[in-house]
């Protein structure tokens, strides 16, 4: 019985879809949460840090004012091309909790929470279905 070549383009389509889908399942299953128990509430940008060790670009600082509660600055160090990056402006934020301790909050749209993981998905289930049909199609059967 012939071994599968583990650089083989079939090898290689599994490894990479299969990791490519358990990050995009790990992440919808993140926003899912979120979405489930997080708070929504509106947050005014007002300033841009550069966060020490990112590459990525400046993080936003948004001012957010929850309810019965003096207002707090939270930082989204994801950037995003979907808002306008002025100061000043207003954006819909989900938060894992509404305090200054807050340490995840992204802004609350579809192409910033939601299509990285489903382009990882969109991407790596096809290459880990092809892959892993290559390979069983060409060991034989034991039997």
């Amino acid at each position: 019985m012939r071994r599968p070549n583990l650089l083989s383009p079939a090898s290689l389509a599994l490894l990479l879809g299969g990791l490519l889908t358990v990050l995009g399942a790990t992440n919808l299953q993140h926003e899912f949460a979120l979405s489930a128990n997080g708070w929504r509430a509106p947050g005014r940008v007002v300033d841009f840090v550069k966060l020490p060790g990112s590459g990525v670009g400046p993080a936003t600082v948004l001012e957010v004012v929850p309810p019965d509660s003096p207002p707090f600055h939270v930082q989204v160090s994801r950037p995003s091309s979907s808002y306008d990056r002025d100061k000043g402006v207003t954006l819909n934020l989900v938060c894992s909790e509404l305090r200054p301790e807050a340490k995840s909050c992204e802004v609350d749209t579809f192409a910033d929470r939601w299509l990285e993981p489903m382009l990882l998905l969109v991407v790596g289930l096809p290459a880990l279905a092809w892959g892993a049909l290559r390979i069983s199609a060409r060991v034989p059967d034991a039997g």
